[in-house]
């Protein structure tokens, strides 16, 4: 069954290539018991389980809902409770589908449970998806995206995570999920984040390719930044630096000093103030932080 329709909604070929889009994890086991009963603020990124036994109950600001062996649930994305019964086991997908400011891709909050056999499709790339994660990283966690691979791997991997996805967001839209960017518009912000994106995180801040992307003084690109997406492209550039260094000192075992080098900062010292400004606390402190707190499900 097709579920494309004339009601899609459209953009122009280079707003939606300027899409992120990142599978970040894919397990298929029983649900870790530290997070059978917790909270949990799922705003940023999107969750997709596949009950495979047992059942999970989850309670949100849009509403209760309750998924059992056979049932998708995709999650509301906001701070909720999840209860799973002791014997679930989830088939678990996170992943990013977001504009270059971060914003994700549906302005909707609420989740959704698909009923057993409704799409199976989903469910079979889904498992593909995971038998492929475990078979080239079999010592890895659920936090794979540090591995390393070749760009072929890379790109038969992003293709069937592609099939997913286009699958993903045709539901989406098809129970009423709105977009949070609705008409075509000047692409020339989304081209100045993109540079931002791309852009060396050890270089400096890419003023000169953003004047020769955009085609604007700086005074310019940076109001046109402010009105597309409520901040300076400076701010854009530390949000991005930040988010890097929080992932490294989460995901890896990389030296606090290679971090900071990896930023282009040339002192340790200097790094360190600059990561206690954004966190509140040093990147060891941080570090140590993450590895104590639980994986959500």
């Amino acid at each position: 069954m097709s579920l494309a329709s004339s009601h899609d909604p459209q953009l122009t070929f280079h707003e939606w290539s300027c899409l992120r889009t990142e599978l970040m994890w894919v397990y298929d086991h029983l649900v870790p018991p530290d997070v059978r009963h917790s909270e949990w603020d799922r705003s940023v990124g999107h969750w997709a389980w596949h009950v495979r036994r047992g059942s999970v109950r989850i309670e949100s600001a849009s509403g209760i809902y309750q998924a059992y062996a056979g049932e998708w649930l995709l999650l509301p994305r906001e701070i909720s409770r999840q209860d799973f019964s002791d014997d679930t086991s989830i088939l678990s997908l996170h992943f990013l589908c977001q504009w270059p400011s971060g914003e994700n891709v549906f302005a909707n909050k609420a989740g959704i449970i698909l009923k057993e056999g409704e799409y199976p499709s989903l469910r079979t790339m889904g498992e593909r998806l995971e038998r492929v994660v475990r078979r080239l990283f079999p010592k890895a966690d659920v936090r794979f995206t540090r591995q390393l691979m070749t760009y072929p791997v890379f790109l038969n991997f992003q293709a069937l995570f592609m099939r997913w996805l286009h699958l993903w967001f045709q539901i989406q839209t098809s129970h009423g999920a709105r977009l949070t960017r609705l008409q075509p518009g000047d692409d020339r912000p989304l081209r100045a984040a993109r540079c931002l994106n791309e852009a060396p995180l050890d270089g400096g801040f890419p003023r000169s390719w953003l004047r020769e992307e955009t085609g604007l003084s700086d005074i310019h690109v940076n109001r046109i930044f402010v009105r597309e997406f409520g901040m300076t492209t400076r701010k854009y550039w530390e949000k991005r630096r930040f988010e890097f260094a929080k992932m490294c000192l989460k995901t890896s075992i990389m030296p606090v000093k290679e971090v900071g080098y990896q930023l282009g900062f040339h002192s340790d010292s200097h790094f360190v103030g600059w990561f206690e400004k954004h966190a509140g606390v040093s990147p060891k402190t941080y570090r140590h932080l993450e590895k104590k707190r639980p994986i959500s499900a």
